[in-house]
């Protein structure tokens, strides 16, 4: 068996080939772009809400231990040297209480809030915001905007300032900033691939114009060489000695015949 290497199909950019059945999608228009980063956002929202599940369960497990080893600093008295000297300055009341918001996180909304922020700043031609930058608490509107994101019941749980705080924290955590870095790559393609697409339409469409050109130029030859063509024919024909092409030299003959 002998494969004929100039008889395979040719591969598309992602390596798969298009079906010559199926009509190839236009992906220059921006109702289409912005279906297609639609499709992303939700898909990509998902994925965080999943991180944010797992992060919430490690913080939770981080500030049990926490409220544990503060909780046997304040037993001992400072007399146990294992227990960890900085446990002795936590707040056992401040972790209640992060712990309780940690528990009411609407990540729901925490994950949908993340989601939407970095489809604004891929728009804006910007990274996604830090977990820092996505949960403000500079001014009354930005504290107002976060306070969407971690939904009503943390914030009676413990209050703003504590359900920010571990909001910040999930945010952070590895395993969301994956999924958020991995939504800003998506969106970005889907820009890239308009862009792309609207630059093979002017290909096409150069192309399309230069086809045409050449046709009205081989057209014009044409025309001309027949134009040239027949001159020549014109001028071969009158040409010679007298008027023998007004078929005078005929009438001539026949009146010398007819006078002999």
């Amino acid at each position: 068996f002998h494969f004929d290497c100039r008889r395979a199909p040719r591969m598309g950019p992602q390596g798969k080939r298009w079906p010559k059945w199926k009509q190839r999608r236009d992906n220059s228009g921006d109702d289409v772009t912005e279906e297609n980063r639609q499709k992303k956002l939700h898909h990509g929202i998902k994925c965080i809400r999943k991180a944010l599940k797992k992060a919430r369960t490690f913080e939770e497990q981080k500030i049990k231990r926490r409220t544990a080893q503060a909780t046997a600093a304040a037993k001992s008295g400072g007399e146990k040297p294992i227990i960890v000297a900085s446990a002795a300055l936590l707040d056992a009341d401040k972790l209640a209480q992060q712990l309780a918001a940690v528990k009411a996180l609407d990540l729901e909304a925490l994950g949908s809030y993340m989601g939407r922020a970095t489809y604004d700043a891929v728009l804006a031609s910007r990274d996604a915001p830090t977990a820092e930058k996505a949960l403000p608490t500079a001014d009354a509107t930005e504290t107002a905007t976060a306070e969407t994101a971690v939904g009503p019941g943390a914030i009676e749980a413990a209050g703003v300032q504590h359900a920010l705080v571990v909001a910040r924290r999930i945010l952070a955590a590895a395993c969301v900033r994956t999924e958020v870095n991995a939504l800003q790559e998506k969106l970005v393609l889907v820009g890239d691939r308009q862009e792309w697409a609207k630059g093979r339409l002017e290909r096409e469409e150069l192309r399309r114009l230069a086809k045409e050109e050449a046709t009205a130029a081989k057209e014009k030859a044409k025309e001309e060489a027949e134009k040239a063509k027949q001159e020549e024919k014109d001028r071969t024909k009158h040409r010679g000695p007298g008027a023998v092409d007004d078929g005078k030299v005929g009438s001539e003959d026949g009146d010398d015949s007819e006078s002999g």
